[in-house]
């Protein structure tokens, strides 16, 4: 007997979903966020819109809680999504590289490239948004920067409580329309259409009194109506479906979501709902994966999966938990006791790192509500690996949290130097600068306690870098003395003396705190310094310190008759930073090598510079080097006299700057 699902009419909301399609179709990309509590027919609704509008634009459909734990998951489901949907002759060069994307900006630029070439408008629809990772919202950001005047429409749904729901409305400088609409409780019109549905003859007033009658009884809560009438279609016989209705009795049921998946998983036996719950904590494993992690067998799992759907608890049988809908998953999970819940989560943990290595960060938050059952090596192992993904992916907030995490599990002092580093470099790419030099103080005083040079040689460095942001500190020029008397390997020596020499450069003209910002330059201190540091880069046959070496010495060497030279180095660190693909060297070397090319009248250089500048800082998605690259950009719409491109590279500059 089929399962009804409720259709919740909401047409307001349909309404504004079709404007946002409409607008798309007019190369004037929107969004749309669709909120409501749980259980109010959100997945439903976003179903229904797929299939009223896939013959008016190509539609892809991304579940934020079934792409899993890693970051950019669901973004990446999306990717392949549309490598799938436009493979018929729509892709252009632009979508057909091989490329794996690896930053939020890789994400975005390559997504938007392949829906720039379908032939008609695309409507992406990402349900529960509001279970995105902190990485997978930045490419949100930057998609809903960017489709302004893209033929895409965006349709997320998230709880009304959520911060995507009121994120940007309210901003006013974005390019592209954001509105957000909420989902209302059922009206009795709605009821009573599903009531025609189930029994087309029935007369109009009985449909009224029992469409009347549920709404009165639910409160008008979706999943509580299409619950109640799921209960009535499994128990009688189609026609008489409107009689069931109206004399049954009321149900001392609160007409909540949560009531209702509790009432209905009465139907369940004890096995069936225990296992149930088992296979909500799984989230993303598959059948195969779960089975095999936590001892149960295909078959068992099956039968608890149909008697759910003989009960009226879920529509269809799902392959995996994350087709559940979220109440359900919520209220079984919550049902298991403690000590079986831990352990389930210990397990889908392993079974995560066991087949799948890239899901760390889905197995770390798996060891987390695992607790005290996860041994310490486990533990400290898991959490340090998901951090470094998590800050490498640009989500400080969660590199941060899990560097924390796995400090409380290890009292290892041989450990703690390695950990603050990392939660400095988390705390500075969040843009808390002070927190991050305190944090890298402390690294620094860990690591000597340690006799771990090399660390000590790193967080002195992140206090002394970017030079170009900071004027010469005493304090600073001390740490990376002691540092590099404390004989780290080669290279990490050859950082140090270049960050010496740039400290160097730059000296305050006063030994007052107030003027520290009023600086002078000293050539005769820093170049000398340079130039043995480029020397001993270039005998070590180092590339990292050999584009730091030329770096610094093209910094320290402004005079004019340097410009000849200063071109050469910059053009060599370019080279070298593209060959070493790292981002972060190519925006320094492309910005310090448009100055040159600018100062030597080369503007084909200096345009060259300036495109690959942008491009790496979209690369590496870090708001210091967009900060870097959108000036870049505004020099050369000033130069141009463009003034409409001036002005949009200086609200990107001020974005990523602020």
């Amino acid at each position: 007997m089929a399962i009804i699902e409720a259709w919740t009419g909401h047409t307001h909301a349909a309404e504004a979903v079709e404007r946002c399609v409409e607008s798309a179709r007019q190369h004037r990309g929107a969004c749309v966020v669709v909120t409501g509590g749980p259980g109010e027919g959100k997945s439903h609704f976003l179903r229904r819109m797929a299939e009223a509008l896939h013959e008016q634009a190509v539609t892809l459909t991304v579940s934020c809680t079934m792409a899993g734990g890693s970051p950019f998951a669901p973004w990446r489901d999306l990717l392949e999504q549309t490598r799938r949907t436009l493979h018929q002759g729509l892709l252009g060069a632009a979508g057909t590289s091989p490329a794996r994307p690896r930053t939020a900006r890789d994400h975005a630029d390559r997504l938007l490239a392949l829906w720039s070439t379908a032939s008609r408008p695309v409507l992406v629809l990402v349900d529960d948004a509001n279970a995105m990772d902190g990485a997978s919202r930045q490419v949100l950001e930057l998609l809903i920067d960017d489709i302004g005047h893209e033929a895409v429409a965006l349709v997320l749904t998230a709880t009304a409580d959520h911060q995507i729901a009121s994120a940007w409305p309210h901003v006013t400088h974005r390019t592209s329309d954001v509105a957000c609409v909420a989902l209302t409780p059922m009206r009795v019109d709605e009821v009573v259409a599903l009531l025609r549905s189930l029994d087309p003859l029935a007369p109009e007033d009985l449909l009224q009194r029992a469409g009347e009658r549920l709404v009165t009884q639910c409160d008008g809560h979706p999943l509580a109506v299409t619950a109640r009438l799921r209960r009535v279609v499994q128990r009688v016989p189609s026609a008489n479906v409107l009689a069931a209705v109206l004399e049954a009795p009321p149900l001392s049921v609160e007409p909540s979501g949560a009531a209702w998946v509790r009432h209905l998983a009465g139907d369940l036996t004890a096995a069936h709902h225990r296992l149930l719950a088992l296979w909500c904590l799984a989230e993303t494993l598959d059948r195969t994966t779960f089975c095999e992690a936590t001892g149960t067998s295909p078959d068992a799992l099956d039968e608890a999966l149909q008697a759910a759907v003989r009960s009226g608890l879920v529509a269809v049988e799902s392959t995996r938990p994350g087709d559940l809908p979220t109440l359900v998953r919520d209220e079984f999970a919550r049902s298991l006791p403690p000590d079986l819940r831990s352990r389930t989560h210990l397990d889908v943990a392993r079974a995560l790192t066991r087949s799948n290595p890239s899901a760390v960060l889905d197995a770390a938050h798996h060891l987390e509500r695992a607790g005290a059952l996860v041994p310490r090596e486990e533990w400290v192992d898991v959490m340090d690996r998901a951090g470094a993904l998590a800050l490498a992916s640009g989500d400080q907030a969660e590199a941060e949290r899990l560097a924390r995490l796995a400090a409380t599990r290890c009292s290892d002092a041989a450990l703690k130097p390695r950990r603050l580093l990392l939660r400095s470099r988390a705390s500075r790419a969040a843009g808390r600068w002070a927190e991050a030099d305190d944090l890298a103080r402390q690294a620094a005083t860990a690591a000597a306690e340690q006799g771990q040079s090399d660390l000590r040689a790193q967080a002195a460095l992140e206090l002394a870098l970017p030079a170009d942001w900071r004027p010469s500190d005493p304090s600073t020029q001390h740490l990376l003395e002691d540092a590099l008397a404390a004989g780290p390997s080669s290279p990490w020596q050859v950082h140090l003396t270049a960050a010496l020499a740039l400290q160097r450069f730059q000296v305050p003209r006063s030994a007052d705190d107030s003027h520290r910002w009023a600086l002078h330059y000293r050539p005769d201190l820093a170049q000398p310094l340079a130039d043995e540091t480029l020397e001993r880069a270039r005998r070590l046959g180092d590339d990292d310190a050999l584009v730091t070496a030329l770096l610094v010495w093209r910094s320290v060497h402004r005079q004019p008759e340097h410009l000849r030279r200063r071109r050469e180095v910059s053009t060599e660190a370019l080279s070298l930073a593209v060959r070493r693909r790292s981002t972060t060297a190519m925006v320094e070397a492309a910005v310090r090598l448009a100055v040159d090319e600018l100062e030597g009248a080369h503007r084909d250089g200096f345009e060259h510079a300036v495109a690959v500048a942008r491009w790496a800082a979209d690369q590496a998605a870090e708001p210091r080097l967009l900060w870097r690259a959108h000036h870049l950009e505004a020099t050369r719409a000033l130069l141009d006299g463009d003034l409409a491109a001036l002005e949009r590279a200086k609200r990107r500059a001020v974005r990523a700057g602020r």
